[in-house]
């Protein structure tokens, strides 16, 4: 059972959560919020009055709106947990986060977000731009 009645925080990342029931893309839970998620797993129902729907469904559209500055701020925090205060490794990252390979590409690659985030101190190599703009 899932309790969505109380305080709305837009941290808790219903995202997450929902994938881990669904299995659907990030991309596609709004939506499937919107249709009362039409593709639960065999046995399963879940119903959500008017206005907590509405909590879910803006928070995940949120949650899709994985521009670098959003990606920056995710990495930070989970940096923040880790003891060295270091990045993770990007797998853990996507992992954790729930995040899409493809909007971590489209903010400009790893390094330039763990750059962003003041995790990666290491001098820039000549051609990165180049390559950047090919990728």
């Amino acid at each position: 059972m899932l309790d969505f009645v109380g305080q709305h925080r837009r941290e808790y990342g219903y995202d997450l959560r929902l994938r881990a029931l669904i299995g659907l893309p990030r991309r596609q839970l709004a939506q499937a919020a919107e249709e009362v998620f039409p593709y639960l797993p065999s046995g399963c129902h879940l119903e959500l009055d008017h206005q907590a729907r509405a909590w879910v469904v803006n928070n995940l559209k949120q949650a899709v709106l994985a521009n670098k500055t959003a990606l920056v701020r995710e990495l930070q925090g989970l940096a923040a947990r880790e003891p060295a205060r270091r990045a993770p490794p990007l797998d853990i990252f996507l992992k954790e986060t729930g995040v899409e390979l493809e909007d971590v590409v489209k903010a400009g690659g790893w390094a330039l977000l763990r750059r962003a985030a003041n995790l990666d101190d290491r001098p820039v190599g000549r051609g990165v731009d180049v390559l950047r703009k090919g990728v």
